[in-house]
């Protein structure tokens, strides 16, 4: 009687285990994908670049298959992390999360030197990246649609136990091959504060110009109110299509520019914009989200109400589904061309092997 509770509380033990650990990788069990097509910058100041990665084991572009899917391996700038029962909580926080504007956590690597978080893959880089990228046309339903994903991922946080992001930048919010927002470094605040307070890179440090001044001046935990601060600023960036306060950069450092935000000033310091006609309506929201008193600023239901009846007045234009033609043709006649390219490239290739294959060949 004695064998079999033991054996059953043993089977109960180790099931528990697996599923405290489920988020546990290990590299043998991924395939490195050597391809030119694939994008892999991700500038978050949390990350390493996966070309700056010291394990020679990791592929060059940190892309890799997984279970059938592309995944990356985003290496942690800080190797000083270690597993305790609050990043096993934490870790059991993210498991089930699976919002289509929410970067998936897939798992982690953490033992030894090795410390790497495993992401799915997205192919257009960050959005920051996207906004410098002048080959991109950004109209107003490019940016009203991106506006949209980001409110979605934060609503959807909001109502989760995490309740907020609390790190939101246009860094860590990737764009995928369908140009879908996907936002990354949510939860997991043992291995991302403990980055925050360790490492005091420029990443980091130039991340402080989207947190809202009443943290910047007091500090404590994350907000909402936060967040929607934070979205004002990515607003500010989508209607420039600059960083922000870029006109201040040459004339004040960055320690000058969050002092400036810290202040207490009238009007408060924010990002210079102009826009269009056509995005007014979204600066004026943008201005009521960056505003000084928390309290004013809207919740993310009212800017998610407000960004809908933008989309439908578009929708009614037509602009919608011409832009979306417009950019499936775009991006057929992109994708041509690299296929041209590659099969040129390996007519080139195999000319070169028949050529040497004859002067291998006796006469």
């Amino acid at each position: 009687m004695s064998i079999g509770i033991t054996v059953v509380l043993r089977i109960r033990y180790n099931t528990l285990k697996r599923d405290l650990y489920w988020w546990k990788i290990n590299l043998d069990e991924m395939q490195p994908i050597k391809n030119n097509l694939t994008k892999s910058t991700f500038s978050s100041g949390f990350y390493h670049s996966a070309t700056n990665a010291t394990e020679s084991s990791v592929a060059s572009n940190g892309i890799y298959l997984y279970k059938g899917n592309m995944v990356r391996l985003n290496p942690l700038c800080d190797t000083n992390i270690h597993v305790t029962q609050s990043l096993l909580t934490e870790f059991d926080q993210i498991r089930d999360i699976n919002h289509s504007n929410l970067q998936r956590v897939l798992g982690a690597m953490l033992e030894g030197d090795r410390k790497m978080i495993v992401t799915e893959y997205c192919h257009k880089g960050t959005l920051q990246e996207i906004l410098m990228d002048t080959k991109y046309t950004l109209d107003s339903v490019f940016i009203f649609s991106i506006l949209s994903d980001i409110v979605k991922a934060l609503t959807f946080l909001n109502k989760h136990p995490l309740r907020v992001h609390g790190r939101l930048t246009s860094d860590v919010c990737m764009i995928d091959s369908r140009f879908s927002v996907k936002i990354a470094c949510y939860g997991l605040p043992t291995i991302y504060d403990h980055i925050k307070l360790q490492n005091k890179n420029q990443s980091l440090e130039k991340d402080l110009l989207w947190v809202a001044p009443e943290l910047l001046r007091h500090g404590g935990n994350p907000t909402p109110q936060g967040d929607v601060y934070s979205l004002a600023i990515i607003m500010s960036e989508m209607l420039t299509r600059d960083e922000p306060y870029s006109n201040d950069k040459e004339s004040l450092t960055l320690k000058e520019l969050v002092e400036k935000i810290k202040s207490y000033q009238d009007p408060p310091y924010r990002p210079t914009v102009s826009t269009t006609p056509e995005l007014m309506t979204m600066e004026s929201l943008m201005r009521k989200c960056w505003d000084e008193d928390p309290e004013k600023r809207p919740s993310l239901h009212s800017i998610h109400s407000i960004i809908n009846k933008l989309m439908v007045n578009v929708n009614k234009s037509g602009g919608l589904v011409d832009n979306l033609l417009q950019r499936l043709e775009k991006y057929s006649s992109n994708l041509e061309k690299i296929v041209d390219e590659k099969v040129d490239e390996l007519r080139q290739e195999k000319q070169k092997s028949e050529e040497l294959l004859k002067q291998m060949l006796p006469a």
